[in-house]
C-alpha cells in the first residue's frame, strides 16, 4: 500500500515540476528581451531563454519546498 502512495505522489512531483519548468520557459521568452538580454538568435533564442527560465524557476520552487541543498 506504501508503494502505491510514494508512486502516486511521485508521479504529482514530476507533473509539477514540468508545469513550473513550462511556466519558467515562458516567463524568460518574455522577459529576456524586455530586458535587453539577447543570446543567439531566432529558435537558439528561444531555446536558451526557455533552458535558463525553466532552469531558474525549478530552483527557486525547490528551494521553497525543502528539496534544494544549495
Amino acid at each position: 500500500m506504501v508503494g502505491r502512495e510514494d508512486r502516486a505522489r511521485y508521479r504529482l512531483w514530476i507533473i509539477g515540476d514540468i508545469l513550473v519548468g513550462i511556466a519558467g520557459a515562458l516567463v524568460a521568452s518574455l522577459l529576456f528581451p524586455k530586458l535587453g538580454i539577447a543570446i543567439g538568435s531566432g529558435l537558439v533564442r528561444e531555446i536558451i531563454y526557455s533552458a535558463i527560465g525553466a532552469i531558474i524557476l525549478l530552483l527557486i520552487v525547490g528551494l521553497f519546498r525543502g528539496r534544494g541543498r544549495w
